[in-house]
């Protein structure tokens, strides 16, 4: 009986450990459940998101990178992805998947491959997806400009 009391204190006191754990850790963000698809939905997440893929980015450069973003009807139809290089190319990718255009990372120039993860979005990216050094100025018109990329939701 002794053990049995043991055994049932051992495992209660690891539940309590694992769980203390888990609430200290930062909140990851399953990409694959966010869909930034308006700039009302951005507000909404940066504003409710304490720890998201776009703090990759320096206090600036997030900035940058969330005032060159461009919706459209169908979601976000263009950004500059100056802001996006340096990083590694699964932190870019966690990024670009909040608003569904992760199919263009192949596009962004100097992203760092440090681990097998990098070079799979790397080898997995598609860049027939999107126009580089394009911006969508309106529904269905991307025009020239250097450092942009113009997705297929324009």
């Amino acid at each position: 009986m002794l053990r049995i009391q043991n055994l049932v204190a051992g495992m209660f006191l690891a539940a309590m450990t694992l769980a203390a754990c888990a609430v200290d850790q930062p909140s990851r963000v399953d990409e694959g459940a966010v869909q930034i698809s308006s700039v009302d939905e951005l507000s909404n997440y940066v504003k409710t998101t304490p720890h998201s893929p776009l703090d990759h980015l320096s206090a600036a450069g997030k900035q940058h990178f969330i005032d060159s973003l461009v919706f459209t009807r169908d979601g976000l139809a263009s950004y500059r992805y100056s802001e996006l290089e340096g990083l590694t190319a699964t932190e870019a990718h966690q990024i670009l998947s909040l608003f569904g255009v992760e199919n263009t990372i192949g596009m962004v120039a100097r992203l760092r491959v440090t681990t097998d993860g990098d070079r799979s979005v790397i080898q997995s990216a598609r860049p027939e997806e999107g126009f580089k050094d394009m911006r969508c100025t309106e529904w269905s018109t991307c025009e020239p400009d250097i450092g942009s990329i113009c997705s297929d939701k324009c």
